[in-house]
């Protein structure tokens, strides 16, 4: 019996090992117990591939959201991920939550407007939005990485994904090697970063259907906010000019029109897709959708007061 035991302590100890190191570097604040690595580096290290981003800040602010839920919302893609919580704070006097997904789709969104109202009631929701992912054919759900967790947790433990995020975290905590998390394209040439803008633009553009369950589920979330009291507002952040070769290249314009009054027939719409000042300058984007971080806050300016929107919203009559 005694070496019956031992045979399946040693055989054993492996999983044990792992499971220990899983709960006390706890990537994602899952397990909430161990804090020996800071919430500022586990969010260096979810952010730090392409690969890992998407699916990082998905779960990461899944649980989080979950655990203090907060009335007002930014949900959006990477276009909106920059947008400062506490700075909108320090303007507005009321706490936000950024629910911004790097790749995000609209499904994503749906689903992450749906899950907030199942865990608080909603004041305030900023949708920010692009033609880009406007398509039927970007059919995906980003939110599965949270929502699968949350059903299993046994995953935790289970899929090597969450052990290779556990091991970055130490990694990074033991060496500090900022390697390992430096963003992928800070480090790209703007001619490198022009090439990998065309290869997007590419994909998204070159296969283009209406999606017209998208422009219905805008219309149920507009319509729940507007029979529940919920201040609602679209953001569509701004791109770089010359974008618009490639939308007249791929015979989008009409579409990306219809796109803009999708929107404004749904809700008060903040457009800024092309800014003075910014638009018309490569140096201040990273590809053509997302400007530099440290432009970011100039739209937090326009969008919640301290500068004048009033040229940027449009108010339809079957608005809200």
């Amino acid at each position: 019996m005694k070496k019956y035991l031992s045979k399946i302590l040693i055989f054993s100890s492996p999983i044990i090992l792992v499971i220990v190191f899983i709960i006390v570097i706890d990537p994602y604040d899952f397990i909430n117990i161990s804090h020996v690595i800071s919430d500022s580096d586990k969010i260096k290290v979810l952010n730090r591939s392409n690969a890992s981003e998407p699916r990082g800040n998905v779960i990461w602010k899944y649980i989080s959201y979950r655990r203090k839920p907060i009335e007002n919302l930014l949900i959006g893609d990477s276009q909106g991920k920059y947008f400062d919580t506490a700075y909108i704070r320090e303007i507005t006097g009321e706490k936000y939550f950024n629910f911004n997904i790097p790749g995000g789709s609209y499904k994503t969104m749906f689903s992450l407007f749906w899950y907030a109202t199942k865990l608080t009631k909603l004041k305030n929701v900023y949708f920010q939005c692009g033609f880009m992912n406007y398509n039927a054919y970007r059919d995906y759900n980003l939110i599965n990485y949270g929502v699968d967790l949350v059903n299993n947790p046994i995953t935790y433990f289970s899929n090597f994904k969450f052990l290779e995020d556990s091991y970055y975290n130490a990694y990074y905590a033991l060496t500090k090697n900022e390697k390992l998390v430096e963003i992928y394209y800070l480090k790209m040439t703007l001619q490198e970063l022009d090439s990998l803008a065309e290869y997007r633009i590419t994909n998204m553009f070159k296969k283009y259907k209406y999606p017209e369950t998208y422009y219905k589920e805008l219309k149920k979330i507009t319509d729940y906010c507007k029979e529940n009291d919920i201040t609602f507002r679209f953001v569509i952040t701004p791109n770089y000019i010359g974008l618009e070769k490639y939308i007249k290249k791929f015979g989008l314009t009409e579409d990306r029109d219809r796109f803009k009054s999708d929107l404004k027939s749904l809700a008060p719409t903040i457009d800024m897709e092309y800014l003075d000042g910014l638009s018309n300058d490569r140096s201040k984007y990273y590809d053509y959708f997302h400007c530099r971080r440290e432009y970011v806050s100039r739209l937090v300016d326009m969008i919640w007061g301290k500068t004048n929107i009033n040229s940027f919203i449009k108010d339809n009559s079957d608005g809200q």
